[in-house]
This record gives structure tokens, C-alpha cells and sequence, in this order.
């Protein structure tokens, strides 16, 4: 009986696993949607992975960006200073069938000649509606999610 429990732990632990990694590659075209976007500068395609009641806040600003036409305003101030950014996750759960998180870090290159790259970490939580994941909630703050 306990090697059962033990071997139904360990399907468990592998399952689950598992399942955070599919969330991953899942997720993965999505955010290649907002670095393709980005380096077109395309701020509504940017926003079209947004929710269109999605939330976006962070370090230094006063307000979040609510909603699709707030998302957008807010990337084309952002896309002012960045011609191009590539995002790495850091780590992907799911959270039920509809329902992820990503930790992700942003390596953005700014359009500035000399100006440095920087990063931003990011929490992103996606839900998926009519079969399309899109980001509900965003937040997020300066510097890369350390170890990737």
C-alpha cells in the first residue's frame, strides 16, 4: 500500500510538471506575438493579448492602465523609448484548466544610440477565453527575474 502512495505521489509531482510546462509552451506564442508587435511597433497588436478588461500597473506609475484602449496608450509611451524587447519566463504555472501565471523578465533594447539595454521583471496572469490565452492582470517593476 505505501509504494502505491509513494508511486501515486511521484505521477502526481511528474503530472504536474508537466502540465506547467505545457502551460509554458502554450503560452509561448503569445508572448512571441508581443515581441514580433514590438519590433513593428505595433501597439494595438501588443494590446490584442491583453483582455479587454485587463489590468497593467507598476513601478513608477500612478495609475494603472485599465482596459484595451488604456493598454494601448500606455504601450506607445513605452514603445516611445524601445524599439524591441525579448521576454523570457522565468517560470510558468497553471492554475485549473482557463487559469496561468507567468514570471517573466523583459530584455528590452531602447531606440537611443549608446543607451544601454535594461530589464524588467514582470507577473502576468493569463486566462483563457474561447480557446485564446490572454493576459488579465500585468505587473511589474525594474531589473531582469534573477537566475535567467
Amino acid at each position: 500500500m505505501a509504494g502505491c502512495l509513494s508511486l501515486a505521489g511521484v505521477l502526481a509531482a511528474a503530472s504536474a510538471n508537466a502540465s506547467a510546462q505545457g502551460v509554458g509552451d502554450q503560452l509561448r506564442p503569445r508572448l512571441d506575438t508581443i515581441e514580433k508587435a514590438w519590433k513593428a511597433q505595433d501597439a494595438e497588436a501588443v494590446a490584442s493579448v491583453y483582455g479587454s478588461n485587463a489590468m497593467v500597473t507598476g513601478e513608477g506609475w500612478t495609475a494603472p492602465a485599465l482596459g484595451h484602449a488604456e493598454i494601448v496608450g500606455k504601450v506607445k509611451e513605452l514603445m516611445g523609448d524601445a524599439k524591441s524587447t525579448k521576454i523570457v519566463v522565468y517560470k510558468a504555472q497553471g492554475l485549473g484548466h482557463d487559469a496561468a501565471l507567468t514570471w517573466v523578465t523583459w530584455n528590452v533594447e531602447p531606440k537611443k544610440a549608446g543607451e544601454a539595454p535594461f530589464s524588467t521583471r514582470s507577473l502576468f496572469v493569463w486566462k483563457k477565453k474561447a480557446g485564446q490565452w490572454q493576459i488579465v492582470a500585468d505587473m511589474f517593476a525594474m531589473g531582469p527575474m534573477s537566475g535567467k
